[in-house]
């Protein structure tokens, strides 16, 4: 139409837009806490070059995305819809979740996609270990020392792979979780 736009319209736009939405959030977030059944879950965003988090919580109709610069529950409680679940929240069972007092359930999905990660790390170390024993069969019962090193340092290897990929099953005694909290 060969109209100009200037950028204060596209503002206010935005802005008016913004608050018309308001009421509609209030109502998806009713709809979340008074639903059975939520899943709840994060990833982390790039938001004008800082990271943040962008929260989700859903049902099989409705779902709320809440931008945030922390992860945990100050999120949670900033979103203002899980702590007020009381029926079954599902999650990553990740430690903060269960500060909510709502039933739990633990979502398959991630724990899929964790079993592939150790599976994969389980595999590496029985295909390191055949082939460790292996050379000491082919060689009477004995490792030979110039190949002690090369598989010690793969064993490690190995190793730190698996408590980067399984944390929890690799933690050791006394350390904190450093992502729950």
């Amino acid at each position: 139409m060969g109209i100009t736009v200037g950028t204060g319209s596209i503002f206010n736009f935005n802005q008016e837009a913004f608050q018309l939405l308001d009421s509609f959030e209030e109502i998806v977030k009713q709809r979340l806490v008074s639903s059975p059944v939520c899943h709840a879950d994060e990833t982390s965003i790039n938001r004008n070059g800082d990271r943040f988090w962008l929260h989700c919580v859903s049902n099989e109709t409705s779902t709320l995305f809440f931008p945030h610069e922390k992860r945990g529950g100050e999120a949670f409680d900033a979103m203002s819809v899980i702590p007020g679940v009381t029926g079954v929240l599902c999650h990553n069972h990740w430690k903060p979740y269960f500060k909510y007092d709502c039933d739990h359930s633990l979502c398959n999905a991630h724990h899929l996609r964790e079993l592939e990660r150790a599976w994969q790390w389980a595999q590496d170390m029985q295909n390191l270990l055949l082939d460790i024993n292996k050379t000491v069969d082919e060689n009477g019962g004995k490792l030979p020392p110039q190949l002690s090193n090369s598989y010690r340092t793969k064993y490690r290897a190995i190793l730190q792979a698996g408590q980067i990929e399984c944390p929890l099953l690799m933690k050791q005694k006394g350390k904190k979780d450093k992502e729950g909290g």
